[in-house]
């Protein structure tokens, strides 16, 4: 096991304890006024009281897609009362950026797409491909790994196949279509898979610390700062 450690450029971001919460409804009205009792404090305020917020709503896997609108995923486009690791850390980045659930919209879609434009082809997917390059190069975040831990950083190089992977995808990848037949899914399955053909294989590296080194030197865990994900 290993740890890759980024830290958000403009944010600060704290971790909080999920135990023995219990999930509640979420409004638009409800977040609007969240965002507006907490828009005057500093940034690192902004990031505890929102992501202490959503303590106690519930976990899934993928439940971000591209709305009513997607063509493979109509998934909503946000949620606020289920998230997996990295809806929640968009979902907080974004409300911490936004002054009103508008630009919270905005701010997601600029997060979670390469483009800010919601589509399933340029969802950042792939935490090295993808998620991770994009949001440095907007500014969201940079990779502080190697600056923390000079002497116990490994670095990995590995081959991500974007194009191989939308070739692997089935029915189970479509969500939210039930108003299409399962000839109209499988139709979208292949024209998937034919995308895929437009895609190259990308080298990507990555610097990391082995979990390992932190178990035998809990020194380590000191070094880390607030604002780490």
């Amino acid at each position: 096991m290993c740890l890759n450690l980024l830290i958000l450029c403009q944010l600060l971001f704290s971790a909080t304890v999920l135990a023995n919460a219990q999930n509640f409804t979420v409004t638009e009205s409800k977040i609007q006024q969240l965002i507006s009792t907490h828009k005057h404090e500093n940034i690192l305020s902004r990031i505890d009281s929102f992501s202490a917020f959503f303590i106690g709503q519930d976990t899934a896997y993928g439940p971000l897609g591209e709305g009513i609108r997607g063509e493979f995923d109509r998934d909503p486009l946000y949620l606020f009362d289920k998230f997996d690791c990295m809806t929640f850390v968009e979902t907080v980045l974004a409300l911490s950026e936004a002054e009103n659930v508008d630009e919270f919209k905005d701010k997601l879609s600029e997060i979670r797409y390469a483009d800010g434009n919601p589509s399933y082809l340029t969802r950042n997917h792939f935490v090295s491909l993808d998620w991770i390059p994009h949001n440095s190069q907007k500014g969201f975040i940079r990779d502080v790994t190697i600056e923390i831990f000079p002497q116990e950083t490994i670095w990995v190089k590995t081959e991500i196949d974007k194009g191989q992977w939308l070739k692997k995808r089935t029915l189970s990848d479509l969500h939210n279509l039930e108003g299409l037949s399962n000839i109209e899914k499988q139709a979208l399955v292949a024209k998937l898979h034919t995308l895929g053909n437009k895609y190259k294989k990308v080298q990507v590296t990555l610097p990391y610390i082995l979990l390992s080194a932190i178990y035998q030197n809990h020194e380590l865990i000191n070094r880390l700062p607030s604002g780490a994900i």
